[in-house]
């Protein structure tokens, strides 16, 4: 009884180490455990390196992407302008050169704030229409507030300004909220190969187009073919029925993100430099447990007496074969 307490008493209380054997009669194994340990070493850094091991990692957010626009310091009038007002009527039908106008970041950009997509107008024109046109109140099917800028109340709308391209658009720069980057409109258009030269009498700036844009820790803009895009805004006045309408052709950008949001993290450092190094432990106490046991000899061991076994075996198939041969040749 006495010896099992003091057994229990060694065992809280006292600590075996592991004893240390240095082994110098075996130089060749040595050098090749210590270049095994060096490799994994190497590999070890490497991977915590080109892998980004310290880096926390989160999801992006869906629908993230928003611009702000912003209006260059100095105007220049561009080549695709004509010196005629935007209130003249245009001298040509083709749309490749017309009249241009001077909006600010707020009348170009629209909707002002969206997610996940923006447009921004090239292209304009406005429409109003007298006051009692359209009664936004109407209780009656007979009022109701109905306009169409192409058939209806045509003769009775006023044109505030003919089909008009906005001035120096390509300076205009957009600001990526939560980026550090500044882009001009000209350098996303250009990245995605879009084309200014009119066809079929009608230009990209005239007609509008979609650009896809995917966010991967780089920019990479894309247009997408045959598309044209275009946004009606309406605006209708309460006190006495008047209604504006602005026909806007123009840019939409749509945003694809995609990869993850990293950010550095020591917590996320020290776990994997401690799953590396428990993995390099595991490696070390083979190797040390194959020198200090002499594993190799006995796997030799094992080696030689495998093909001693067989060796044996084909010896004796050959003094076999020998011994019939030679019966063979007595019966003849």
């Amino acid at each position: 009884m006495l010896r099992q307490l003091s057994n229990i008493k060694n065992f809280f209380t006292r600590h075996n180490i592991n004893q240390i054997h240095e082994i110098n009669d075996r130089p060749i194994h040595c050098l090749i455990y210590q270049f095994i340990q060096f490799c994994i070493s190497i590999y070890i850094i490497l991977l915590i390196c080109k892998g980004k091991l310290y880096l926390k990692t989160d999801p992006l957010t869906p629908g993230a992407a928003r611009l702000t626009l912003q209006e260059p310091s100095n105007f220049i009038k561009p080549s695709y302008c004509v010196e005629s007002p935007p209130n003249a009527n245009p001298s040509s039908c083709a749309e490749d050169k017309l009249p241009c106008v001077y909006w600010g970041a707020k009348e170009i950009q629209y909707p002002i704030e969206e997610t996940g997509v923006v447009f921004f107008t090239t292209r304009a024109s406005i429409v109003k229409y007298p006051p009692g046109t359209c009664k936004i109140l109407a209780s009656s099917p007979k009022d109701a507030c109905i306009i169409n800028s192409h058939k209806t109340h045509k003769a009775h709308g006023e044109s505030v300004m003919n089909s008009s391209f906005i001035a120096d658009i390509e300076n205009y720069t957009i600001d990526p909220k939560d980026d550090d980057d500044v882009l001009t409109l000209k350098e996303i258009l250009d990245a995605a190969a879009c084309s200014t030269a009119p066809g079929a009498n009608e230009s990209n700036r005239s007609s509008g187009i979609i650009i896809n844009n995917v966010y991967n820790y780089k920019y990479k803009a894309r247009i997408i073919d045959d598309a044209k895009y275009k946004i009606i805004e309406a605006t209708s006045n309460i006190d006495d029925g008047s209604y504006t309408i602005k026909n806007r052709h123009g840019i939409q950008f749509v945003f694809n993100q995609h990869g993850k949001i990293r950010s550095f993290s020591w917590t996320a450092l020290i776990i994997n430099v401690t799953a590396s190094l428990y993995s390099y432990r595991v490696v070390s106490l083979i190797m040390d447990f194959s020198i200090r046991h002499e594993v190799d000899k006995l796997f030799e061991k094992y080696c030689m007496n495998i093909y001693t076994w067989f060796k044996g075996i084909f010896h004796l198939n050959r003094d076999n074969d020998n011994k019939d041969n030679e019966e063979s040749l007595l019966i003849l």
